[in-house]
């Protein structure tokens, strides 16, 4: 049963499909065909039913495909996810998909399916830093642009696009 690629209460993305030649298998009471795509959102019971006739059940999750953002990914400037069929949540406020986050820092991205079903992501978004390199020496005026950061010089509030000679 193990071989099915699918575990007791984990969360897998749409379009899951199960291979299996070996068990009469049930999605939700229906017939299931090994290598068909799920696209049944929420809460998914497979029924497997050996040659005995004895029947075990897995429980899963299948949640929409998530285009443009993985789990604990780091994207430099901004993000645009594009998220269909759940509501959706960045840190808490409703979010619309497809719409720029570029927020520098962590940010959560939750979930809500129609049977209530609940998933989460986070991601970081660092700055995009341009004109400058961490570490790197300069021997002549730069000018740096950082954006949706807040800086500092030397201790002193620097604001992105100010040159910066110092000797």
């Amino acid at each position: 049963i193990s071989s099915l690629g699918v575990s007791e209460g984990q969360y897998y993305q749409e379009g899951l499909t199960i291979n299996n030649n070996d068990f009469d298998l049930l999605l939700n009471g229906m017939t299931y065909t090994s290598g068909d795509p799920i696209h049944t959102y929420g809460l998914n019971v497979l029924t497997i039913i050996d040659s005995n006739d004895e029947t075990f059940e897995i429980t899963f999750y299948v949640y929409p495909m998530i285009i443009d953002v993985e789990d604990n990914g780091v994207y430099v400037g901004e993000v645009i996810p594009i998220i269909n069929n759940a509501t959706l949540y960045l840190n808490d406020e409703l979010y619309l998909s497809e719409t720029p986050i570029n927020t520098v820092g962590h940010h959560s991205l939750r979930l809500v399916l129609s049977d209530g079903t609940e998933f989460s992501i986070t991601f970081t978004i660092d700055p995009l830093i341009e004109n400058v390199s961490n570490g790197s020496v300069y021997f002549k005026e730069i000018t740096p642009i950082i954006e949706n950061a807040l800086l500092e010089l030397n201790g002193v509030y620097y604001a992105s696009g100010n040159a910066i000679n110092i000797v």
